[in-house]
């Protein structure tokens, strides 16, 4: 892609346990895809295992409304508890929070794989 083509940085922020300070991660296939009024990217998956990030150039995006985050419940600790995602166009600086809050996994919270996340207007 050319130079002006917007790069976006997505971070995921796991919940830490209050009384241990461990970030919950999981083992799981994680994925990500961002949209905005106009249009969507495609699912993204997570580089790793265990990664909390991820980077990627999309020509089309305009300003973010909703991030959809998940996984495939696969391997022994695929539960997953995310407190927030942020997002940063690298080339115009603006950065998404994305709250979450919530538990993604069978046998937890509400046994879901994914949560349609909704852009904090106020951050």
């Amino acid at each position: 892609m050319h130079a002006h083509t917007p790069s976006y940085h997505v971070g995921i922020v796991p919940t830490r346990a209050r009384a241990t300070g461990i970030s919950s991660t999981t083992i799981a296939n994680t994925y990500v895809a961002l949209s905005d009024i106009l249009g969507s990217t495609k699912l993204m998956s997570l580089p790793s295992k265990n990664a909390l990030e991820v980077k990627f150039e999309h020509i089309k995006l305009g300003q973010l409304t909703t991030l959809r985050i998940g996984h495939d419940n696969s391997g022994k600790m695929p539960r997953w508890n995310i407190d927030h995602v942020l997002v940063r166009n690298q080339l115009t600086g603006s950065v998404y929070r994305f709250p979450c809050r919530r538990w993604l996994g069978k046998g937890i919270d509400d046994d879901s794989l994914e949560r349609l996340l909704f852009v904090d207007s106020t951050y």
